[in-house]
């Protein structure tokens, strides 16, 4: 019988001879994670410690490359940037701490200034009633809880918006978890700037962060359009059609969970 010569195995990454189950030149594994639902945790308990060039390599294009990480990790480059689920983990516990210290703690005062459950509950919605800010903040603080629940549901949708599209539930998922990531990042960028335009209280430089903020508002939902349009990589129409509806339906889960959440909060007091 004829011997059967291999065919030659390639890195996914830097496209290298492999000769084992990893990389001589990058060390990457010549595994595939898209598949394995489990894979894409697994992977967020490792190499807690190899976060020195990868921080910079994955911050960037996250902010102004819309869809590039998540492309990338499709297609197997997973060595140079951080990986996507500790990216979001590492995030919203970043923005969880920010909006805690920005936002005044005028709720947790009302809170346990009451007497009855009864009377703090109607104290609540009239103080929620008269100063819609007191809302914000408590958007702003529960926003990376809410968010880490419905990110499963966000990538749902776009499983099913994109059914005929070939990719894995997983590859969604990637999407999502970069799209979050990056949401909440400038959220807490878009607090900073608020902030810190109070309490400087120098007019230039308060108009400057002003605009700022709004750009940074602004930028968002271009962002997630141009991320959803360059990781599928369907027509506009197309894009613009399913980005809408991906729109609606989240804001509309994510503004019922966050009343929700709030509803609870505040007759459980």
């Amino acid at each position: 019988m004829p011997m059967t010569i291999p065919e030659p195995r390639y890195c996914d990454n830097c496209q290298a001879s492999l000769h084992g189950d990893f990389c001589h030149q990058c060390g990457q594994e010549k595994k595939s994670y898209i598949r394995n639902l489990s894979g894409v945790i697994t992977e967020f308990f490792g190499e807690f410690s190899n976060w020195d060039t990868r921080v910079w390599r994955t911050l960037f294009p996250l902010w102004f490359r819309p869809g590039y990480l998540s492309r990338r990790y499709v297609s197997g480059h997973r060595v140079p940037y951080v990986p996507p689920l500790r990216l979001y983990l590492f995030t919203s516990i970043l923005a969880f701490l920010t909006f805690t210290q920005l936002t005044p703690p005028d709720i947790v005062t009302i809170e346990r200034a009451q007497v009855a459950p009864e009377l703090a509950a109607n104290a609540q919605l009239q103080s929620l009633l008269e100063n819609p800010q007191l809302a914000i903040n408590r958007f702003f603080r529960l926003a990376p809880q809410v968010m880490f629940i419905l990110l499963p549901s966000f990538a749902l949708l776009l499983k099913l918006l994109y059914l005929r599209s070939g990719h894995y539930y997983t590859e969604h998922l990637i999407l999502a978890l970069h799209s979050h990531s990056f949401v909440l990042q400038m959220l807490v960028f878009y607090l900073t700037t608020a902030t810190l335009g109070e309490l400087l209280g120098i007019l230039w430089l308060g108009t400057g962060l002003s605009w700022l903020g709004t750009l940074i508002l602004c930028w968002i939902p271009a962002y997630l359009l141009l991320s959803q349009k360059r990781f599928y990589r369907q027509r506009w129409g197309k894009t613009l059609l399913k980005f809408s509806i991906t729109a609606a339906l989240y804001t509309l889960l994510l503004l019922t969970a966050f009343v929700g959440v709030v509803l609870f909060s505040v007759f459980s007091a």
